[in-house]
C-alpha cells in the first residue's frame, strides 16, 4: 500500500500532504489529524483484527508526523522505491516529513 506521496504540496499557502490508497487521492490540510484503519477517515480493510484506528497523520508546526495509534501492531513505512524503511511500534510517533 502506498500511503503518502513523496512531495508536499501547497494550496492557499497551507502545506498539504496527499495520501493515495487504491488509486484514490486524499489531500490532508494542517490542523486536523487524519486517521487510517478499519473505522477511520481512510478505511483500508474490514478485517476485525485490524485496529479501528491504526495510523494517524497530523501537522505539528509545519512538520507532518506519522503516529502508530494502535495498541498491538507494528507498522513498516517505506519510501516509494522501497530503499528506506522505518518501523513504528504501537504508540510511536517519531517519523516525520517536512512540508
Amino acid at each position: 500500500m502506498h500511503v503518502m506521496s513523496s512531495e508536499a504540496v501547497h494550496v492557499d499557502d497551507e502545506p498539504q500532504i496527499q495520501v493515495e490508497y487504491c488509486g484514490e487521492w486524499h489531500a490532508l490540510a494542517p490542523g486536523a489529524p487524519y486517521s487510517i484503519g478499519r473505522e477511520a477517515d481512510l478505511v483500508i480493510d474490514d478485517n476485525p483484527f485490524l485496529h479501528r484506528r491504526l495510523l494517524q497523520i497530523r501537522d505539528v508546526d509545519g512538520i507532518w508526523i506519522l503516529e502508530n495509534v494502535g495498541s498491538r501492531l507494528t507498522l513498516t513505512v517505506t519510501d516509494g522505491a522501497g530503499r528506506l524503511q522505518s518501523w513504528l511500534a504501537p504508540g510511536d510517533g517519531c517519523l516525520s516529513c517536512s512540508s
